[in-house]
């Protein structure tokens, strides 16, 4: 009897991996999407070893200090400075396993979100009871959470993959604390759990309100039973190993990470604190609860449908504030006063707690709602419903409503992961469903972007794509104009900390125009600065990203010193973001000739985004002209280190041949052939290792294979020549002449009209007594 019960336990749990599997694996196959994807694609945030163990001396090199930075100027002008040290290792590994392959990061992404699937499943049988007539709520509700349409985004977007990671700790250790909850004053776990705590905050951070979940779960069991004193103190000691990893994330991220926040500042931060929490966070509350039990308009533009009122007391405002009160405070009073409604007080304080780090009342967020936000608050309330509904005994009604949601949230879903087929399909349909001309005229020039970058023969189509924008942009303007007329003078401070008032909507909907104008359709920089000029007022309350473009384009109409002016109030309220600084350091090194002060501001933001793969270049770039050797060696190996340049590999190599800094350049030469061992200019470099080293038959071996390769494939005449003289030269000092002046007519050929290999050409057949080149020598 046990035996068939486990079998069907594992069946029900067969079924909910197979559901949500049929959902998804379709996707599968998905190539990368430019949106976000390029992060993985491009390899911009992490690199990808070429051994298992190069991944550990990467993190020797650049350290643990992998801060992102996060934004987009049309969703706020937050720009968010995020520290994730164990989310770039984690990103590295899954680069060196996974390389460039879309699928299976999407499979992973699935993989893991199976494995939290496969948690939420054994979560809700320990809620709820087992009885008879029940065994169908568990499956059913499991396949709901699975599927639900906030699922998809959270899936199928493979940047998302530490989120996943995250939340298989979350539901890890709520389901660890359901079952050992009474033995958490242990040593052995009070030191383990803040360990293990670390993993997920240090990958991502998304979890980090979990301590305060499981004490709302602890106190809604020992509360049924005990006083409040006793409940209080119950809670408190099996949450303690939970609130001690909480405590040293805390002093982690107040003392040692580099998280920053860059927003347009305002004149009262106290005035701003104050309504972020208490005005904008319950307008985001619930438009969440919309997005949970209306889940219509699905988007990854999603910041662009959260309602805002215009004024602190407009009744849609207040609305929000008075039910998110009601939602926390109704339930807690008449569980703490009467111990009851004990389900609902667990329902919506779990809920708000695993919600909270999305909120803004922590601290800012760049977007102000996405659907993948609701991962694991989805969670608590299916939990909660799963307990409710446990205990009702109209289970056959019930059974036929949670069927009738499963196929109804299947439906939505599956239309859902249509929208992500590809590029076009994807932007297309945020285009289509925003209604605000702003939003939809950015969507259409981002199309002309794909476009641009999948068919840019496509000219015509393009052109067309970035035209209609300008059209929409107009409208914007119209319409933002009258909007600002009516609102502006009574909306909230927050609005223009967050660049969200018509000031600041109006200068982004100018910042779109001008970059469409003048980088996209190439038009003159001045119809750009005209159109910018009437929105840049103070530095300190325009977007980071506006003022780039608005500097750009005063370089371009040679305005120097305004541009440099406001390049350094630019890089001083806005410290650190990677385009500022290195827009500063292009302008003091091209205009000023200021190399050194120059690289000042480089080396800095290098501090902060060492895994930047453009400040490193440029950085690079510095040492080069500077002639500085050493530190060309140095960040020229970084270089190739941080993106696998050949050429940077190459000029490492050289440098420190002539350091004669051997194992250093054998180090080198293991990575270029791990790149590629048949690159007939990396053969070339490496042969000149093994000369300096005098292995002079392994030199020859490597010379006459570059030689060979090099006549086979498209390359240039000028490395034929460095290789096929190189070869001559080193058949010369091994005394086989004859050989030597059999390459002469390639030496000639090679050479071509070059006159610096002409000169190297007419010094080595002097040196073999040729007066000129024995054109007849290889014949």
């Amino acid at each position: 009897m046990l035996k068939k019960k486990n079998i069907k336990i594992n069946w029900d749990l067969l079924v909910c991996l197979f559901v949500v599997s049929l959902l998804f694996i379709p996707s599968l196959s998905r190539s990368w999407l430019i949106y976000d994807e390029r992060i993985i694609s491009e390899g911009i945030y992490f690199p990808t070893p070429l051994t298992f163990s190069e991944t550990f001396e990467i993190i020797s090199k650049f350290g643990l200090g992998f801060n992102t930075l996060s934004s987009n100027p049309i969703y706020s002008s937050n720009y968010i400075t995020r520290t994730c040290p164990l989310g770039e290792v984690l990103g590295m590994l899954l680069a060196f396993f996974f390389k460039k392959s879309s699928f299976l990061y999407h499979l992973f992404s699935l993989s893991t979100h199976l494995i939290n699937t496969l948690l939420v499943y054994f979560i809700l049988k320990v809620f709820i009871k087992k009885q008879s007539g029940k065994s169908f709520l568990i499956p059913l509700l499991t396949i709901i959470w699975g599927i639900h349409p906030v699922m998809v985004e959270p899936i199928l977007l493979a940047t998302n993959f530490g989120a996943g990671v995250s939340y298989m700790f979350f539901f890890s250790f709520l389901l660890d604390f359901l079952i050992n909850r009474t033995n958490n004053t242990s040593v052995k776990r009070r030191i383990l759990i803040p360990i293990l705590f670390l993993v997920p905050m240090l990958t991502n951070e998304y979890i980090v309100t979990l301590p305060f979940v499981l004490f709302i779960v602890s106190f809604y069991f020992s509360y049924q039973n005990n006083s409040f004193k006793k409940a209080l103190k119950t809670s408190f000691v099996e949450t303690i190993p939970y609130f001690t990893g909480f405590l040293f994330y805390t002093m982690y991220f107040l003392f040692v990470s580099k998280y920053q926040i860059n927003h347009p500042k305002a004149e009262n931060e106290i005035i701003i604190l104050l309504e972020r929490v208490f005005w904008l966070s319950p307008q985001i509350f619930f438009h969440f609860i919309k997005l949970v039990f209306f889940p219509r308009l699905l988007s990854i533009d999603q910041t662009l449908f959260v309602e805002l009122g215009k004024t602190i007391f407009e009744p849609y405002s207040v609305f929000c504030f008075v039910s998110l009160m009601m939602w926390l405070f109704i339930p807690l009073y008449i569980f703490l006063s009467k111990k009851r409604l004990s389900s609902i007080f667990f329902l919506t304080w779990t809920f708000f707690f695993s919600l909270l780090p999305f909120l803004h009342i922590l601290m800012p967020s760049y977007t102000l709602a996405c659907e993948r936000y609701l991962y694991a608050p989805l969670a608590m309330l299916i939990f909660s419903i799963g307990m409710i509904l446990g205990a009702s005994r109209k289970q056959l009604a019930i059974v036929v409503f949670l069927s009738f949601i499963s196929i109804i949230c299947f439906t939505r879903s599956y239309y859902r992961t249509l929208d992500w087929k590809d590029n076009f399909s994807f932007i297309n349909s945020t285009y289509k469903s925003s209604t605000n001309y702003l939003f939809k005229a950015m969507r259409i020039g981002m199309l002309g972007k794909t476009l641009a970058i999948l068919e840019p023969s496509r000219t015509e189509d393009i052109q067309n794509y970035f035209n209609k924008s300008l059209i929409l942009l107009e409208k914007a303007k119209k319409t933002l104009e009258e909007d600002k007329g009516k609102y502006q003078g009574n909306l909230p401070a927050i609005f223009k900390s967050y660049g969200l008032d018509y000031n600041s909507l109006l200068a982004k909907t100018a910042f779109l125009e001008a970059s469409s104008r003048c980088l996209e359709l190439k038009e003159d920089s001045k119809i750009g600065l005209r159109i910018l000029e009437p929105h840049i007022k103070e530095v300190k309350e325009t977007d980071p990203r506006v003022l780039e473009l608005y500097i750009h384009l005063l370089i371009q109409d040679k305005n120097y010193n305004k541009a440099k002016e406001l390049l350094l109030s630019a890089n001083s309220h806005y410290p650190n973001i990677p385009f500022i600084t290195n827009m500063l350091f292009d302008y003091l090194t091209k205009y000023e000739n200021k190399p050194e002060t120059a690289i000042k501001y480089l080396l800095d933001s290098f501090k902060v985004h060492p895994y930047d793969s453009g400040i490193l270049l440029k950085i690079l770039t510095h040492y080069q002209r500077e002639n500085d050797a050493i530190n060309t060696a140095k960040y020229a190996y970084l270089y190739g280190l941080r993106t696998h340049s050949k050429a940077a590999y190459w000029q490492a190599l050289s440098l420190n041949l002539d350091f004669n800094n051997f194992k250093e350049a054998k180090n080198i030469i293991d990575k270029l052939l791990k790149i590629d061992p048949n690159d007939p200019e990396s053969l070339f470099f490496i042969s000149k290792y093994y000369y300096k080293i005098k292995e002079y038959q392994k030199a020859l071996d490597l010379l006459i294979k570059a030689y060979s390769i090099s006549k086979e494939i498209n390359t240039t005449d000028i490395l034929r020549f460095d290789i096929t003289l190189t070869l001559a030269k080193l058949f010369v000092y091994l005394g086989d002449k004859e050989r030597a002046i059999s390459l002469s007519q390639e030496i000639t050929l090679f050479a071509g009209s070059d006159q610096e290999s002409l000169k190297k050409a007419e010094l080595f057949f002097k040196s073999l007594g040729l007066s000129r080149v024995n054109k007849n020598a290889s014949q």
